[in-house]
């Protein structure tokens, strides 16, 4: 017992610091939800859908929007755990797979961070879970295993010898939501830039078993919905001006996503969170820029991660997006570690996102906002 928990003491401290925080995010939604004191107040919006893969599978509805719109990874979990252990409600392993899969993500960013001083990697651990939108880490939305599979594939990157843990993680991420498979752009620049090492079938062999992620969402989809590229045209059914990208809102609505812009930029009322994300969308970039100088290969992942977000993902939604993009964070945090500056910066911005979180939470759990 004794060398166990030596063995385990080093992961305790982020993992408390991790659970620390995502524990008061559940709170905050239990006490404030539409629902006192049920989990069901995570579930909300998108969880609603991904609740309904949990429960019934890809079904086809009377309706113009489809569950095929969602990915798998985590609501094919959630049943697995539900049915193996039917005593408790399929809220509870929802909740459960999140907590679970905060303390690994925690565990391996202090692995990742390991030759920094133990007081910076608990400060950063803490910062990454408390950026604008890092609520969406307990709601049952793809961001936690995403994130999850995104820093196993760091890890393994930045160590050749870890090198074939990346496409595990990138296959998850494929499995969780349509950017994962962008993760594979980092793997192929560090795989090239081995050449010497690596003999062409062994790149290949990467790239192949970083790409069955995708091949498995392609079969699932022609098989339960008769096409393999269901989850496009699905989300095609969300075509407002809040679910296109930056890209197509201006194709079809042209100067409104200008006024969009300023508006969210003046962080009017009532556009916190839609302009959290937009100020998030324009320090990303320079974040980007700023990762180069700790892994070129990460930092490219993290552009091509970034530009996928801004081209797809809801204008709504760019906090959550964002936030997920840990190079980077954790590169610009590289570049400036040395300075005080930077740790006192970091020092005041987890609590004051702390309390962003737990009332962007609230406003979830009370169904004002989507995420």
């Amino acid at each position: 017992m004794k060398q166990l928990f030596t063995r385990l003491r080093p992961e305790v401290a982020p993992v408390f610091v991790s659970l620390a925080i995502a524990s008061a995010y559940i709170g905050s939604a239990l006490i404030s939800g539409m629902h006192p004191r049920q989990l069901v107040s995570l579930f909300g919006w998108d969880g609603g859908w991904y609740t309904q893969i949990a429960q019934h599978g890809y079904t086809h509805l009377a309706s113009s929007q489809q569950t095929y719109a969602f990915f798998p990874l985590m609501p094919a979990l959630t049943a697995a755990l539900d049915h193996l252990a039917p005593f408790f409600s399929i809220y509870v392993w929802g909740v459960a797979i999140h907590l679970v899969a905060i303390g690994l993500s925690a565990v391996l960013l202090d692995r990742i961070l390991i030759a920094w001083p133990q007081w910076q990697r608990l400060l950063t651990i803490a910062l990454v879970f408390t950026l604008p939108g890092a609520f969406f880490y307990v709601a049952f939305y793809s961001e936690g295993i995403f994130v999850l599979a995104e820093l196993a594939v760091i890890w393994a990157l930045l160590d050749e010898r870890r090198v074939w843990w990346a496409p595990v993680g990138i296959i998850a991420a494929t499995l969780s939501r349509p950017v994962g498979l962008v993760m594979i752009v980092p793997l192929v620049i560090v795989a090239l830039a081995r050449r010497r090492d690596y003999h062409w079938e062994k790149i290949l062999g990467l790239i192949g078993a970083s790409s069955l992620g995708a091949v498995a969402i392609l079969v699932m989809f022609a098989v339960v919905a008769g096409d393999p590229l269901a989850f496009i045209h699905a989300k095609a059914s969300w075509n407002d001006f809040n679910n296109y990208g930056f890209l197509g809102d201006f194709i079809n609505y042209g100067w409104k996503v200008r006024r969009f812009i300023s508006t969210a930029v003046r962080f009017q009322a009532g556009s916190t969170p839609i302009s959290l994300g937009v100020w998030m969308d324009i320090l990303v970039p320079l974040l980007v820029i700023a990762s180069w100088w700790w892994n070129r290969a990460l930092a490219v992942g993290a552009a091509a991660l970034y530009l996928t977000s801004i081209v797809s993902g809801g204008v709504d939604s760019q906090a959550r997006y964002m936030m997920v993009i840990i190079p980077a964070w954790v590169g610009a945090i590289f570049v400036l570690r040395g300075h005080r500056t930077t740790w006192m910066v970091i020092g005041l911005a987890v609590p004051v996102g702390l309390l962003l979180n737990l009332h962007l939470g609230a406003t979830f759990a009370r169904g004002v906002w989507a995420g």
